[in-house]
């Protein structure tokens, strides 16, 4: 006994000790003992310190056993210390003699006089508190014993722990079980109950036996018998069976868990089902868990808990305190408060599932299965069998075409009962057969689907048909769906959804559990009935967005088998048993039904009928809604996409197609495979064909389509199946997404949501029903191997000007929108997404709601970035764009937004984007020549020069210099590439050899770069460096003018320097090319040189004559102050 230590004359630890294989002892616990109880030494039993009792180690009965079983005590022992020695051993060895003795000093131990004395000095506050609740003839240990959970001071609670330990060795010391339950000790012969002290103290096997029947007990001895086994809760020492059959599995199972607040008993229980826990400890387990069904005060943890909830929601209304509730009771009242919306503490909700899953684990917790079902048991279930597997069985045998082997009507309610009870289709996991069966499925098909509210359930019948679903699996879904199809209230996520409208429309229960309320409701018709609702022409009797998507999904789940509709399945048993006895597979029932629909009996029939004339006013919803709410329902789809969604779609939600959305948002991703994409554009194609197909567009834009576009009212009608406009909503919608009006302008969920189709259907012109149909001949003859994601459109983009009328148009108009949203643009998107969240993430998130933010001008600004030089087809596809918008102003949103009204003012005859900017350009630069005001806004200005920049960056994208120069690029710049303005600058340095056509189309660009730096690319370009560090603040129209200031400095650059110098050189070749020399030489010009001047061309250089004119007043000191500065700084 060297581990047991003593301290102040007591036992500081005290271990159990249980004789395992060959008598080895295993100290399997330890029962920690205060300190202060060392301030009870060298008290009597009873309590007095005069010794006038002699002590229990100095009895002559006793005293040589007590040596031998205890011989570590002394003679001047404490009784206590020999209590707790008892404990340890067994005192059934000790001879009657003794053992009356030791029951004698308990007894004094256990007197009210003993334990005030023991107990006053640590817990007097907590004694006079609750005095009130114990009457005169109530002993103090039972009265603070019942009375536990309101002692607050920590030394008392754990002296009475102590007490309690010692107290329970018989249980004839706080409690009268043994007079009370005498009858029925005699009747079960749970063994002799005799009152003498001569008989054995310990009456834990009586207790046990007794609890083994607590459902045949009655009165006062049930009562005294769960009063002490609420007792036993707190701690699993206190039930000595259990703990002595369980030492060995708590050692295995439960090693970590520590003691106190029933956290062991918890643990023991969650293992039940596991092959590692013994015999012995699960059957003294199930006597535990059929205690707590009978009374939920057994269950400390979920009575704690849940205490606050269950006096909130009167959960123990009409029973007094002191009177047991069953379990079942307890559960379905709190679960009719969750249910119905009412708080009910996150701990308590943890406690509720931990029993609802105690409940189906062994039919034999349920006393009205054991009772009702025990024939069917025998007869179907092949005896008793634990882990859930009976339940089950009773379930599958609770069929209706099942007729020659199903349950009785008594166990059918039983099971029914439990299931509610259960509350079994809330989470998979409270059910341990359906757990193990589908818990592979789970981890591939639900993956990362949390539990609870139905979630996963759900899942599983959306998988009933994937691949993965096993045969178990589907078995023990199906089972439990049969009896949540029967009861509208056992599916949380259709009954929260649908309570409005089920107790207004279809007189379904208003509570979800009623205590006298337990015969069978009209939970089968309640679903049917919604769905008469769900496609109402009147409004008020429509059902609600949510409720509506409940029933789809229930009625496409349940479409799975007949035995999950019930009206159906109850019509047409004989039928399915005549005609399809081999067709049980999901939906094959159904399908075997509708093609034996004249055979069928009348009642079979008319409701075969019904579901067939839903299924296909159904039928387009199904394959896109809830084809993408489970995009599994089109089988070519599902074994096409599988492995995309896989991987692109991992971890999305199904539903409200959102799992269809993020395949088409992948359609050009690496992932997607030709299959699958196939799959995709032929089902995504009769979507795009009517409005009403696509759920998420149909419900956000009902309201502006029905106001704006004349889409129907009504998404289905019985006898109105034809085509309707639905080809022509989409672009209807599109045209008002953009506009100025408020009152005509999109809300913001039906524009997000027609971005989002109309980005989608940009992969191909297939989807865009209007652009289709038009450039059928088009697309034929230009574009017949361009059938890539956006290849089309890119095709017919490029053959703009070559398209018929109304494909160029159409054309046209989608070009327009791909300018205001990029994500329109699947190539962009494709190969410069990364670029544009790098660079223009701004742009992008406010070009969503604002279309004068163009994400072009950024990707323009970053083309030639040394980034995104190793991004070729990026690079392409800029260029692509920049070259299909050059033929038309309005294919640049910020420059359309921008110069619209000045280009109708002052350009009403340019009919391209080319003529457009040359137009406006020549004002802006005629203004800055005369030093005028300005007539053309700033903003516009700034678009001006930007698409001015890009037309000198690519000689393509400037459609006046590319037609004047053709030749001559041909001639003088064969192998020159188009970008970096590098045919520009060519065609410059062989300005004085090109054609006169070419001539001045350079001279009215150098006139408008060396007027206005801002559009000069090569200057911008090379001299960004120096740009960066010497101009700053400079206005980028002044760009040259600041460098030439500093051009001389010793860190300048040199290559940026020669451009520099040959800027000033070009503008000394005619005046015109220098702004700020025409503004401070003006009057010199015009009194000394306007003879020069008269004669000037109006498109070409004067070859440098009203400078020269210049240099000679310069040189006869007769320019003014003005003028000779800046001709001095020229001539320097």
């Amino acid at each position: 006994m060297d581990w047991c230590v003593k301290f102040n004359g007591f036992l500081s630890c005290c271990c159990i000790l249980i004789l395992i294989n060959l008598n080895i002892i295993h100290c399997v616990d330890k029962l920690s003992v205060p300190n202060y109880v060392g301030s009870i030494s060298k008290r009597s039993p009873h309590g007095s310190s005069d010794g006038s009792q002699i002590k229990l180690m100095m009895e002559e009965s006793c005293r040589v056993e007590l040596h031998k079983v205890c011989p570590y005590l002394k003679d001047d022992s404490e009784d206590i210390d020999v209590f707790q020695c008892i404990q340890i051993n067994n005192p059934s060895e000790l001879s009657p003699q003794c053992q009356s003795t030791i029951w004698s000093h308990l007894e004094q131990f256990i007197s009210d006089d003993h334990l005030n004395h023991l107990f006053q000095p640590v817990c007097q506050p907590d004694l006079e508190r609750i005095q009130s609740k114990c009457n005169k003839n109530f002993k103090l240990l039972a009265c603070m014993l019942d009375n536990k959970d309101e002692l607050h001071t920590g030394q008392c609670k754990n002296l009475l722990q102590l007490v309690e330990w010692i107290a329970f060795s018989d249980f004839r010391l706080i409690s009268q079980f043994t007079d009370v339950c005498k009858t029925f000790v005699q009747k079960f012969t749970c063994g002799r109950v005799e009152t003498d002290k001569s008989t054995k103290f310990s009456q834990g096997k009586t207790l046990e036996c007794l609890q083994m029947h607590i459902d045949k007990l009655d009165g006062d001895c049930r009562h005294q018998v769960l009063r002490l086994s609420e007792l036993q809760s707190d701690d699993i020492k206190l039930d000595r069976v259990l703990y002595v059959a369980c030492a060995n599995d708590r050692y295995r199972l439960c090693s970590d868990v520590p003691q106190g607040s029933g956290q062991i008993y918890k643990c023991l229980m969650d293992h039940t089902g596991d092959k590692l826990m013994s015999d012995k400890c699960r059957e003294q387990l199930l006597r535990r868990q059929m205690l707590i069904a009978s009374d939920y005060q057994v269950s400390k943890r979920l009575a704690r808990a849940c205490k606050e909830d269950i006096r909130t929601h009167k959960c123990r209304r009409l029973v007094s305190d002191d009177r047991e509730i069953r379990l079942a009771q307890i559960l379905v009242c709190l679960e009719n408060a969750v249910h119905n919306g009412s708080k009910v503490s996150g701990e308590c909700q943890a406690e509720m599932t931990s029993h609802r899953k105690m409940l189906l684990t062994d039919y034999r917790l349920s006393p009205e299965i054991v009772t009702r079902c025990s024939e069917d048991i025998v007869t179907y279930c092949r005896g008793l069998e634990a882990g859930g597997k009976t339940i089950h069985c009773l379930m599958e045998h609770a069929r209706r075409n099942r007729k020659k082997e199903r349950i009785s009507p008594p166990c059918l309610r039983a099971v029914e009962s439990l299931i509610k009870t259960a509350d079994a289709g809330e989470d998979w996991r409270v059910d341990p057969v359906l757990k193990e069966a589908c818990q592979p499925v789970v981890d591939i098909a639900c993956r990362g689907i949390r539990g609870g509210d139905a979630r996963v359930m759900s899942c599983l019948m959306d998988n009933l048909d994937n691949d993965v679903m096993t045969a178990p699996c589907e078995s023990a879904l199906i089972q439990i769906q049969y009896f949540i199809a029967r009861d509208f209230e056992l599916d949380p996520r259709l009954y929260r959804a649908c309570y409005d409208e089920a107790t207004r429309l279809c007189h379904a229960k208003k509570e979800w559990f009623k205590v006298k309320d337990l015969e069978p409701n009209n939970g089968p018709l309640v679903l049917p009935c919604l769905y008469r609702y769900l496609y109402h022409s009147e409004t008020k009797w429509k059902l609600g967005r949510s409720c509506g998507d409940e029933v789809r999904r229930v009625m496409r789940q349940r479409a799975e088998s007949v035995r999950l509709l019930p009206e159906v399945e109850q019509a047409c048993v004989d039928d399915l048993g005549m005609y399809c006895p081999e067709r049980t597979g999901p939906g094959q029932e159904m399908d075997c039904l509708q093609e034996r629909l004249p055979e069928l009996k009348p009642d079979c029939a008319a409701l075969v009928g019904n579901f067939t004339s839903a299924q296909r006013g159904v039928e387009s919803l199904i394959k896109t809604a809830d084809a993408g709410e489970d995009w599994r329902v089109d089988p070519v789809l599902k074994e096409a996409c599988q492995p995309v969604v896989d991987i692109a779609c991992r971890g999305i939600r199904g539903g409200d197609a959102r799992v269809m959305s993020c395949l088409m948002d992948n359609l050009d991703n690496d992932v997607m495979t030709a299959p699958c994409e196939s799959a995709l554009i032929q089902i995504q194609y009769f979507i795009a064909r009517d409005f009403e197909l696509d759920p998420r567009l149909y419900r956000a834009c009902y309201d502006e389509a029905t106001r704006l576009c004349h889409a129907k009212k009504e998404w289905f009608k019985v006898k109105d199946l034809e085509p309707n406009n639905g080809p022509l909503v989409l672009p209807c919608l599109y045209r008002y997404l953009y506009h100025s009006e408020t009152k005509w302008k999109l809300g913001r969920s039906c524009g997000d949501e027609v971005r989002r189709v109309m980005r989608q259907r940009a992969e191909s012109v297939r989807l865009l029903p209007e652009v289709e149909q038009a450039c059928v001949d088009d697309l034929g003859m230009y574009c017949p191997e361009r059938t890539g994601p956006g290849q089309e459109m890119d095709c017919l983009q490029e053959r703009l000007p070559e398209l018929k009328p109304d494909c160029a148009a159409l054309v046209g108009n989608f070009t327009s929108a791909q300018v205001q949203d990029v994500r329109l643009n699947p190539l962009i998107m494709k190969y410069c997404g990364h670029v544009i969240h790098r660079y223009c993430d701004d742009e992008l998130r406010v070009s969503f709601r604002d279309s004068t933010r163009d994400v072009m001008d950024c990707l323009v600004q970053h083309k030639n970035s040394p980034e995104l030089r190793g991004e070729p087809k990026c690079r392409q596809s800029i260029e692509h764009f920049q070259l299909v918008t050059a033929g038309d102003y309005r294919f640049t949103v910020a420059f359309k937004e921008a110069c619209k009204h000045h280009a109708m003012r002052y350009c009403p005859t340019s009919r391209t984007k080319a003529k457009v900017i040359e137009c406006l350009s020549t004002i802006i630069t005629n203004d800055t020549l005369s030093d005028a005001r300005f007539r053309i806004p700033r903003n516009c200005r700034q678009q001006v020069r930007s698409q001015l920049l890009q037309q000198r960056e690519n000689f393509d994208l400037d459609p006046v210099l590319k037609t004047s120069c053709a030749q001559d690029v041909a001639k003088f710049c064969p192998g020159v590439e188009r970008g970096e303005a590098q045919v520009l600058e060519c065609l410059l340095e062989h300005k004085a050899a090109v054609s006169m056509k070419c001539h001045k189309a350079l001279f009215h660009i150098e006139q408008q770069d060396l007027g206005d730096s801002s559009s000069d690319y090569a200057l911008l370009s090379t001299c960004k460096p120096m740009i960066k560090f010497y101009c700053y603040d400079e206005e980028p129209a002044k760009t040259l003018t600041c460098l030439k200031r500093y051009k001389d400095s010793p860190s300048f650059e040199e290559k940026c320097k020669l451009l520099v110098i040959k800027r000033m050189i070009e503008q000394n070749e005619d005046y015109r090319f220098n702004p700020e020399l025409m503004k401070a030489c003006k009057p010199d010009m015009s009194k000394y040189c306007v003879t020069v001047m008269a004669h000037q061309p109006q498109d070409s250089e004067l070859e440098g004559k009203v400078v020269a004119c210049l240099k000679i007043k310069f040189r006869e000191r007769k320019l003014r102050h003005e003028c000779e500065n800046k001709l001095t700084a020229i001539l320097k």
